[in-house]
């Protein structure tokens, strides 16, 4: 038996349509990551409980708005309206006693964690809750959060050094409650929020 016949099967090289299968896959994987971080102009989400990966939904990087339509019938409502990230690293948008509140962790620093509360509770029944976040330069840059209640401000504050990204990959973006580790322990079980929530909206760039 000459050498290059015993050495054949192990010096075998890619066909041309193997090279071309690879290159498709390779392209493919690449084009569905691109079409999940291309940004968009609003995303929209119906009820709660829904948790979906952080690479499909918005950033929250820059100037955003998250608005809620919901119901907290005839209690004070408490819970998590919008949760991305998590202890490390996240924004959570919840309602403690009716009162919203938005906290940022940029980490589990005291010196990194921001907090904005409203001085208002959401009344009972259908009412519409707007987190407005509008930042000095863009990504990464400080800027002022605002909170509305049916159209009325009742809180502001500054949050400085946003994140530009969650840490984990398993990372998600929630309606309805906190998946991950939570970002901020002012809520317990998730924070699964007690009311309904008929229509929420984030809006990157408002």
């Amino acid at each position: 038996m000459s050498l290059s016949s015993g050495l054949g099967p192990l010096c075998q090289t890619e066909s041309s349509s193997q090279r071309t299968d690879s290159t498709d896959q390779v392209d493919k994987r690449s084009a569905a990551v691109m079409r999940a971080a291309k940004p968009r102009s609003s995303y929209v989400y119906w009820g709660k409980g829904i948790s979906i990966p952080g690479d499909h939904a918005s950033r929250l990087t820059g100037s955003f708005a998250i608005t809620a339509d919901i119901d907290s019938g005839h209690a004070p409502a408490n819970g998590v309206l919008a949760a991305l990230g998590g202890h490390f690293a996240g924004w959570s948008f919840f309602l403690r006693d009716g009162y919203p509140i938005v906290v940022m962790a940029g980490s589990t620093q005291a010196s990194r964690i921001y907090r904005v509360a409203g001085g208002e509770a959401v009344p009972s029944g259908a009412s519409n809750v707007r987190y407005a976040f509008v930042s000095d330069g863009g990504p990464g840059k400080g800027g002022t959060m605002t909170i509305s209640i049916n159209d009325r401000v009742v809180g502001s504050g500054r949050i400085e050094q946003p994140i530009v990204m969650t840490t984990e990959l398993s990372d998600t973006f929630d309606v309805g409650f906190d998946s991950s580790t939570p970002v901020t322990d002012e809520y317990t079980l998730q924070g699964r929020f007690t009311g309904d929530i008929r229509k929420l909206e984030v809006l990157p760039g408002s």
